[in-house]
């Protein structure tokens, strides 16, 4: 097996692949590719050294990828910081950071990582938010110095053996719900204490929540309960470094596809984190990219009345669909500005018999076919061809969901992943309405937590939460052997994971590593 550590580099791949198969309708049928190889060769290089630069990256750190990378700080700084590619600084230091464009003669295209801790709990280690801004893109530190939350390492105690157990509560209050108790003699990690210093919020296992304090310390040392004086306090209002921010990005279309002005961020899987973009709250639960379609403004969809829990752009980069907390599905059409004056979004409710909140949104390949994945484990679908009310996608038995989709490259074929460890193939060449499924795979019974195609759609790969890699032919449904007997022994901790168009297989550790395994 051959891996290579190349940190968070994958993320910035994954989306230029994306961004460079995307269908541009908007373009004139007459444009050439002018940027010639010079462009690839920078692109190229930009994406090995910033893997190279950055990787193993710290939470709350910016990360100088790419030349070139221009910054300005909230305070006097050495002449020295942040000049050079691999140089890495606090979050909290920063004013704005700003990236520069592609510029051929000048080999610049330039890449700044930053890793955001946003509202993760310091108790869950490793994780945080990768935004990573890409040539003509700028970034502005919306989080004053003196409001910012800096996280710190938690500290570990136990519970009394002679308890009876304790309440830990979603909020730091006795109104706040029970999300479990917490036995006797239970070891647990706080990182922060409540605003009035009676509450410490803690990690138990995989929940997060808050325990009164005088109950939980009766039995910690001096020394322990002067580390937990000493913890910051955390309230709802709380910000770490850069996690509301304001941006900007070059207009137009880039002068070579693989080059892209933009801001890609992606948050941890399965963990929802708030951050703030331009004044408008986000909840991102996976990928989110984000442009700038005028100048000097951003532009606010704003019709939703819950939480933006899911974005995904459609097609010629001008439609959106987003999804929110209360299960409305919206198709905008974001046009471009004419004579220097910005279009008016329009925005059109995606109907269907349901309100649950949605947790995945996709789009086919040729921008026909939306997909939403909802709460209850059905998939909505819409065709854009002719927009009417969602067909709901659901497997036969009630008592099972469906947990993952994705879309075949022809956009013919939607291949969904359930709970209990199977994996469906519909038909959608015919449409949504006749949409079947075409065959059922055994995925050895265990969920797919991640599924993909290759480029040519001959070979539909599954990763399981066993940690398993199995690769099925989605024409006959059958299983086939991958290049190499040996699998990775660690993928099964792996967070996100992608697969490229020559088989290559990328996945983040919890370590902040990426390894590629070629399947």
């Amino acid at each position: 097996m051959s891996k290579r550590y190349v940190a968070f580099a994958v993320l910035v791949l994954a989306f230029v692949l994306v961004f460079k198969n995307t269908p541009t309708h908007a373009q004139p049928e007459a444009q050439t590719d002018t940027s010639g190889d010079v462009c690839p060769a920078v692109v190229e290089r930009a994406l090995a050294d910033v893997g190279n630069n950055c990787g193993g990256i710290g939470r709350n750190e910016a990360c100088y990828g790419f030349f070139r990378v221009d910054s300005t700080f909230n305070e006097a700084q050495p002449d020295d910081i942040f000049a050079l590619p691999a140089d890495r600084s606090l979050l909290s230091l920063f004013d704005r950071i700003r990236t520069a464009p592609l510029n051929e003669t000048l080999n610049q295209w330039g890449l700044a990582l930053l890793n955001v801790q946003a509202n993760l709990p310091s108790t869950i280690p490793g994780q945080a938010v990768s935004v990573m801004l890409m040539g003509d893109t700028e970034i502005q530190n919306a989080v004053s110095p003196d409001d910012t939350f800096i996280a710190v390492e938690p500290v570990s105690f136990r519970i009394a053996a002679d308890s009876t157990g304790i309440n830990l509560r979603s909020e730091p209050n006795t109104n706040a719900n029970v999300l479990i108790v917490v036995p006797a003699g239970s070891d647990v990690a706080a990182d922060a204490n409540s605003e009035d210093g009676e509450w410490l919020r803690v990690r138990y296992e995989d929940v997060i929540g808050w325990l009164n304090r005088a109950v939980a310390t009766t039995a910690v040392s001096s020394e322990t309960f002067t580390e937990l004086d000493e913890l910051p306090v955390f309230t709802a209002d709380s910000l770490s470094p850069m996690q509301a921010f304001y941006f900007s990005t070059g207009l137009g279309e880039p002068e070579c596809q693989q080059a892209p002005d933009v801001l890609l961020i992606q948050g941890p899987d399965s963990v929802a984190v708030n951050i703030e973009a331009n004044g408008a709250d986000i909840v991102i639960g996976s990928t989110i990219a984000l442009r700038t379609l005028f100048p000097d403004e951003a532009t606010i969809l704003s019709d939703h009345t819950g939480d933006v829990s899911a974005v995904d752009f459609v097609g010629d980069l001008q439609h959106v669909v987003t999804a929110d907390s209360n299960g409305d599905v919206r198709l905008w059409n974001v046009p471009l500005p004419t004579d220097g004056e910005p279009g008016t979004p329009q925005s059109t409710m995606l109907e269907r018999e349901s309100d649950a909140p949605i947790q995945q949104l996709a789009h086919s390949a040729d921008g026909r076919f939306i997909a939403a994945l909802d709460s209850d484990g059905v998939i909505w679908m819409w065709d854009t061809a002719a927009l009417g009310g969602g067909i709901p996608l659901r497997v036969s038995q009630p008592d099972i969901s469906i947990v993952h989709l994705t879309f075949s490259p022809d956009s013919n074929q939607l291949a969904t992943s359930t709970d209990d460890g199977s994996v469906q193939l519909w038909d959608l060449s015919e449409g949504i309405h006749l949409a079947m499924p075409m065959g059922l795979i055994d995925n050895g019974g265990t969920a797919a937590r991640f599924l993909s195609y290759n480029s040519t759609g001959d070979k539909l790969l599954t990763v399981s939460d066993d940690g398993i890699v199995r690769a099925f032919d989605p024409t006959a449904g059958t299983q086939i052997p991958l290049n190499e007997t040996e699998q990775p022994d660690d993928i099964g901790s792996a967070n996100p994971i992608d697969l490229n168009a020559t088989g290559l297989l990328a996945y983040a550790l919890p370590d902040g590593s990426v390894e590629i395994w070629d399947t």
